[in-house]
């Protein structure tokens, strides 16, 4: 099983006997983080690996576009849009990587005014906005 999340952020009564259940239903684990494998282990006996993610961007000297390409990176941001995901540190990042294009998508527990602030601030261009 490849678990993100097992304690969920915002908890819920039962959930840690849900997910003990539901580990505990698994030959065994891989997480992402120490964090995590060390969470998963106050839940369940089942053997927990740490498994890095992978880099997204490439390394090395990035490639400038002739004007009217489309970027040769996409990026997406999908699910729910909170501040411990960090969006506006997504965004900040994006300022050091040039010739990609972000989409982010799902639903918004934060101020689209605050989001839309910093991608000004911060000189991204955000003509491809399709908020509503």
């Amino acid at each position: 099983m490849i678990c993100a999340n097992a304690v969920p952020h915002e908890s819920r009564p039962g959930d840690r006997l849900l997910m003990s259940l539901l580990m505990r239903s698994a030959d065994a684990i891989l997480v992402h983080t120490a964090a995590e494998r060390d969470a998963l282990m106050q839940l369940t006996d089942r053997p927990v690996a740490v498994a890095a993610l992978p880099p997204h961007l490439p390394a090395g000297v990035p490639l400038r576009r002739p004007s009217g390409r489309p970027p040769t990176r996409r990026l997406l941001f999908f699910g729910k849009v909170r501040h411990y995901k960090g969006v506006d540190i997504l965004l900040q990042a994006l300022t050091h990587v040039p010739d990609v294009e972000l989409s982010i998508v799902g639903e918004f527990y934060e101020q689209l005014s605050e989001l839309h602030a910093l991608v000004n601030r911060s000189g991204l261009s955000n003509a491809g906005d399709r908020t509503r």
